[in-house]
Formats: structure tokens, sequence, C-alpha cells
């Protein structure tokens, strides 16, 4: 290990040189420092790039209140939505109304480009309507429209 000169880097117990010590030179020692860094530098960058794709979307909003009119199909409201929900969503609308036969309970439709939709729901005044929007597998939370008494 005296021998060593100032440029050269030792290492022990190298198989190669029969647990002799081996010697090799600055310009070899300069590789090996490169590679441990790129490899390094990879291994992180490819474990950050990784993470980000596990990284949860944003939640969907609820839609915005609609606009409730008379439809002019009878036991029917009108709801509209300017667009208050996503382009393309689906807005589901659920009457909470046990009263209402099951096969009229949920009423859908998807928005258009501009997130604007129309729909007719089967409800009286007083029920209370759930409204979500859908875009893929996600849903957003409910929002609750109760039906306004005629004026």
């Amino acid at each position: 290990m005296g021998d060593a000169k100032p440029t050269e880097l030792t290492v022990f117990s190298c198989p190669d040189h029969c647990g002799k010590p081996a010697v090799f030179g600055a310009k070899y020692a300069t590789t090996l420092a490169v590679r441990w860094t790129l490899q390094t530098l990879f291994g992180a960058a490819l474990a950050l790039s990784l993470s980000s794709c596990t990284t949860p979307t944003l939640p969907l909003p609820p839609p915005t209140e609609p606009s409730i009119t008379t439809s002019t199909i009878p036991g029917k409201v009108h709801f509209h939505g300017q667009q208050s929900v996503h382009a393309n969503a689906l807005v589901i609308a659920f009457n909470e109304n046990p009263a209402v036969p099951r096969a009229d309970r949920v009423t859908g439709t998807q928005a258009d480009d501009t997130g604007t939709w129309d729909m007719d729901v089967t409800a009286s005044p007083k029920d209370v309507i759930e409204i979500t929007q859908e875009t893929g597998d996600t849903r957003s939370p409910s929002i609750d429209v109760t039906v306004p008494s005629p004026k």
C-alpha cells in the first residue's frame, strides 16, 4: 500500500489478484465515480416518474345547481345545467321520494362539450333530487336540489 502513487486507487481483496491489493489508475476511479453518479441519478429519476404516475387526480367537483322549470311531460320537471359539469360528463339525477316508482327514480343524460345538459325528471314539488356527475371511473359528490312549488 505504501507503493501506491497519489493518482492511483488501491482496492483490497480483489479476487482477480488472489487477495493481493489491486491498484487502479485515477482515470478508472473517475469512470467508476461517473458511472455510479449516473446510475444513482437515473434510479432517482425513475423512482420520481413512477411515483408521479400514482399521484391521485383532483376530485371531480359536484355539479352546480341547475335551473328547474315545468316540463312539457306531465309528472316531470325540467332540469337545465348551463356549463355546470365537466364536458361530456354523465349527469345522474336520483329522486329520493320513496313514493316515486323505482323505475322512475333515476334519470340520466350526457352533457355536451361545454358541460351544458337538460333532462326531464319524474318529480313533484318538495321532492329532493340528488344530482351527481361522472367522468370515466370518477364520480363527484352529490348536490341535493328541492323541487320548488309552482308559482
